[in-house]
């Protein structure tokens, strides 16, 4: 089977165009979608949770070393799961995750949630 070209890039055999350019669309999508949460975030606890800004800080930053750790844990549980299902199933997985993630959101009433929620979406970067 010989190999197709994506530009100057030979692809491994068996993998088209169509295919590098539906992963590169989703990846800068998937991307797009977890720094907006970042982007987001400043108004989510001032206006939603009504957090005053010198504490936002440590929220902050809670936030990020739980949401790393959670994916220090799945980018392993990732690995294991496209081993056994497939990658395109756990790649769908993670935009479900994700995408409740969002819907949840904006409901958050406290801190707590927010702890718990969190650390959930980033499963999608695994």
């Amino acid at each position: 089977m010989s190999s197709s070209k994506l530009g100057p890039f030979y692809l491994a055999p068996g993998v088209m165009p169509v295919h590098a350019l539906t992963f590169f669309y989703a990846a800068f999508i998937g991307i797009t979608l977890i720094v907006y949460i970042n982007f987001i975030q400043p108004y989510i606890l001032t206006e939603h949770l009504q957090i005053p800004e010198d504490q936002q800080g440590a929220i902050t930053g809670n936030l990020v070393f739980l949401s790393e750790l959670m994916l220090l844990f799945a980018c392993g549980v990732a690995g294991l799961l496209v081993d056994t299902v497939g990658r395109r199933a756990v790649f769908a997985i993670g935009f479900l995750i994700l995408g409740a993630g969002f819907a949840i959101h904006g409901h958050v009433e406290s801190e707590s949630q927010l702890l718990l929620l969190r650390p959930g979406m980033a499963w999608h970067g695994a």
